[in-house]
């Protein structure tokens, strides 16, 4: 009967379908296996039981979280749960939490002035009542500014506090310093529509201050000196909206989409002071035309006033909408308040009287104004027009003169710096040229016919139009789902639309920005579009669909994006699933597949010069079984994994590295039956930070754990090994008692401690008492979970044609290990008949707890059997260390020819 020795040298070819088994004319299947589980295999060919998972906490109120990396650089990251209507911030894997002070603010919401000082200048008027903070600087110049000294104890001074802040209506500018009007605990800062929370160390007592310069009602609803306890914010996502949360993040800045909410900022200001905010562009984006036939007016030029209809056309869920609207001609209000205080400048191009205007001076005032002329645009190059001023009220009209006709020119008409003494001029200019686009959003909801708007670009005049355009974004017209920052636009896509900002600019969406970095506004136009699951930026912008993957593009190769060659090719129609997010790997991008089943990676052809779908599960199609993929993070270092979390709990965790070709699946189970439910990655170093969410159920309720994957250099043995799932250290014991684990009560336990392994125990009462004894040492304590390996068929030793359907029998065994514990490792036909390692090693007896640091001895006897489709099956268990390199089989196979 022919036999030979089988090298299996590989251990990164991963888990094969069942289907493929027999297919071992393929190299890689015959390396391959059929289970491969809490195996971690290394890109370079050895695998290792993996490591274990620390427990970091709970989420809040044990309820379903998911958590957003925040990277400002490698080593200065945070995690930012979200969970149960909150938004948590760990940074070093602690939360952000607040310290125990006495200082307090009184009226804090603003129900009277009492305590409050108004700073206004020129014209700034300060309101308070149930709305909070009322601020609006009236004039153009004014300034409304409300400040208060707060008072903190000798025992609290040189304590850090912190100031929750809660903007109804902003941005709003603030400050907070030692003195009346100084910023050198909190440097000025715009705070916008949202929660803030922000952290300082006063030496005594302190001073704050909220300031606005628009002409607009600015609203903050309440200030408060933090409580003590974990840093939390307002969060406007259900537990079911979370997993559709998408995100980007450019420097301090994480911009969010979520389909069915309106855009949030995350913004940090120090690494415990931290915002979540709405994003709310002012200038866009708009529908290309009206969205509805009917008539709209607004019943002011500025400020806060409302917004009428010819018809009924409103409704509540339009509160938070743009609109904007064009008028031919100016009849324009402006109140300056302050030197260098100028009207908004005015354009004028024509013929004889085509190009004369008048301006008009009303209200109490004391000064000089000044009309200006420029002939390089209206924001730049203003001299004066000789000889004309005003110092009092009355009308002037203004001919330029034959000389300047089909000249354009920009005026404006301002106090010049020195020019001004006090009150407000109330400046119209009437000019039947021109026109101009105003901008407003609606504040409030008052009848079908009518809104209440804040200005946020003046308006021309005060009439009728039904030249207007209606912002996309709104609760009536609904929120994109997916955001990507790509090549110096932000990308916002939901529905049928793809939007990016002005270049450079993600806030701006000017429609009448003009040239190559205006903003991009398309439609996709094909297929199931209605819900948009992800955005990718790889070489190309990748936006993916139920039924799509769509390449943005420009008309010709390889050009910049603009807003006239921007196109969605759609080079995939595999479909993507609904709820689960994309990842990026270098210039490609993985996702899930529509039926949830399948994972698909987007790689650059250079046939079809455009992104094109690979089966990353060709060879394993079944390897979710019957669960459904949920989510997919990506880690970096030590090697490229893609950690894949599906439905059942479970996680399949791709090693990957194609340009060794190495695609290798393998499956992540968690100890005691847990459930991971989210992954998150921070990067690090020589290896990143991986997080789990791992539903428990302990001493008979549902918990929701944060836990931490070990460094693989915490997983070799030695006086401390990290591997055991949700294991804590205990530092200094001192016995055989150790405490401290309420988060596992009832639960079976391992244990290591002063580099031995300790045995199994059950916690009561938050501990367990060890049957031997330490002295100052760390003990871990965390659950076991077991690894196995079961290999493809093993088609070897025929002598007559292919070993498939011949009786054959696994003889012997022999193993290459790198540091293992001698306990570490066993082998067998099956996982219920195996062995150990023998227990000589280079012919002395081998000590219960050695650890091997490399292992290499003759092959032994293999409990194998007679039968045509023989195995070799292998087990480890935490937290026993082990880093299997090769192994060789003896395999003798009865041939019948």
């Amino acid at each position: 009967m022919p036999k030979t020795n089988a090298p299996l040298l590989a251990w990164n070819r991963g888990i094969v379908s069942k289907a493929a088994l027999a297919r071992v004319d393929v190299d890689r299947i015959r390396l391959s296996a059929e289970v491969m589980e809490n195996w971690l295999p290394k890109t370079a060919g050895s695998m290792a039981l993996r490591p274990g998972f620390s427990y970091l906490g709970s989420s809040r109120n044990d309820a379903f979280a998911i958590d957003v990396p925040f990277v400002a650089a490698t080593d200065d990251t945070a995690l930012i749960e979200f969970a149960n209507g909150k938004m948590r911030v760990r940074v070093n894997d602690v939360l952000v939490s607040r310290v125990a002070v006495a200082t307090a603010i009184s009226n804090g919401n603003f129900a009277t002035s009492t305590n409050w000082t108004d700073a206004s200048t020129n014209g700034g008027t300060l309101g308070f009542g149930g709305s909070g903070l009322v601020l609006n600087a009236v004039n153009i110049g004014g300034l409304a500014v409300c400040r208060r000294q707060i008072t903190v104890s000798g025992g609290d001074a040189n304590k850090r506090h912190a100031l929750n802040i809660i903007v109804s209506r902003g941005p709003v500018t603030f400050r907070c310093g030692s003195t009346a009007g100084d910023d050198d605990y909190i440097a000025e800062t715009s705070l916008r529509t949202g929660a803030h929370s922000l952290a300082f160390t006063p030496s005594g007592s302190f001073w704050i201050q909220f300031q606005s310069d628009r002409d607009i009602d600015r609203l903050v609803s309440s200030i408060q000196v933090a409580s003590a306890g974990t840093m939390e914010l307002d969060v406007p996502w259900a537990s079911a909206d979370l997993p559709y949360v998408r995100w980007d993040q450019s420097a301090d800045v994480v911009f969010l989409a979520c389909k069915g909410y309106q855009q949030r900022r995350i913004e940090r200001r120090a690494t415990d002071s931290w915002s979540l905010v709405l994003y709310q562009p002012s200038s866009g984006p708009f529908y290309i035309g009206r969205s509805a036939r009917v008539r709209l007016k607004p019943g002011a030029n500025a400020g806060n006033t409302t917004l009428q209809s010819d018809i009924p056309f409103f409704k509540p869920s339009h509160v938070g909408a743009l609109f904007r609207l064009f008028h031919g001609g100016r009849s324009q209000k402006f109140k300056l308040g302050a030197e260098s205080a100028f009207t908004g400048a005015w354009r004028v191009n024509g013929v004889g009287a085509d190009n004369d205007f008048s301006i008009t001076r009303a209200g109490t005032w004391a000064g000089t104004l000044t009309l200006q002329r420029s002939y390089d645009g209206p924001d730049q190059g203003f001299i004066d027009v000789s000889g004309v001023t005003f110092t009092t009220n009355g009308t002037t009209a203004h001919a330029p003169g034959a000389t300047l006709d089909n000249v354009i020119q920009w005026y404006r008409v301002g106090f010049k710096p020195g020019a001004y003494t006090s009150g407000a001029a109330e400046v119209t200019i009437d000019y039947r040229g021109d026109g101009a686009h105003g901008i407003c959003r609606v504040v409030g909801y008052s009848s079908p016919t009518s809104a209440n708007i804040e200005i946020l670009q003046p308006f021309a005049v005060g009439e009728f139009t039904d030249d207007w355009q209606e912002g996309i974004w709104s609760d009536r017209q609904g929120w994109p789902s997916a955001v990507s920052l790509h090549k110096g636009r932000i990308w916002w896509a939901g529905k049928t639309r793809f939007i990016g900002s002005v270049s450079d600019d993600y806030e701006n969406f000017d429609p009448s920005f003009e040239g190559d970095a205006g903003p991009v506004n398309r439609t996709l136009g094909a297929g199931p579009v209605d819900t948009i699951n992800f955005m990718l930026s790889l070489g190309r912008l990748i936006v993916g669909t139920p039924g799509t993957e769509f390449s943005i593009k420009s008309t010709s190769i390889d050009e910049p994006l603009t807003p006239q060659n921007a196109q969605a090719g759609d080079p995939s129609s595999q479909g993507s699933r609904q709820g689960a997010n994309a990842a990026k790997v270098d210039s490609r991008g993985v996702f899930a597949q529509r039926s949830g089943k399948r994972l698909f990676e987007l790689v650059f052809d250079t046939d079809s010069y455009d992104y094109v779908p690979r089966d990353l599960t060709l060879l394993c199609p079944d390897l979710t079984g019957s669960a459904n993929v949920v989510g997919i993070a990506v880690q970096r270092q030590p090697d490229t994994r893609i950690h894949v979390w599906l439905d059942d709990g479970t996680v399949v965790l791709l090693t990957y590295e194609p340009t060794e070709d190495v695609t290798c699946w393998s499956r992540i189970r968690m100890a005691d039956n847990g459930a991971v439910e989210s992954v998150s990655v921070l990067p690090g170093e020589d290896e990143d930070q991986v997080y789990y969410r791992v539903r428990r159920t302990v001493n008979g309720q549902t918990k929701r754990y944060l836990e931490k994957m070990a460094m693989e250099a915490d997983c070799v043995g030695g006086t401390m090994n990290k591997q055991a799932d949700s294991f804590v250290i205990i530092p200094n014991v001192t016995g055989t008692d150790v405490t401290g684990l309420s988060h596992l009560e009832g639960r079976q336990v391992v244990v290591w401690a002063a580099g031995k392994y300790r045995g199994e125990y059950t916690v009561t009462g938050g501990g367990i008492a060890m049957t031997s004894t330490v002295t100052n040492a760390d003990v871990m304590v965390g659950l076991k979970y077991q690894a196995f390996y079961k290999s493809t068929k093993l088609a070897y030793a025929a002598a007559a044609g292919t070993a498939l359907n011949q009786i054959k029998r696994v003889n012997y065994v022999g193993v290459i290990l790198g540091l293992a514990h001698n306990d570490g490792i066993e082998f067998g036909r099956d996982f219920v008949n195996m062995d150990k390692l023998p227990r000589l090693y280079q012919g002395r007896p081998v000590d219960l707890d050695e650890i091997f640091t490399d292992y290499e001895e003759p092959a032994t006897p293999f409990p194998g059997e007679w039968k045509p489709d023989s195995r070799l099956c292998m087990r480890a268990t935490a937290p026993k260390p082990c880093m299997l390199q090769a192994a060789v089989i003896t395999v003798e196979t009865h041939d019948k020819a």
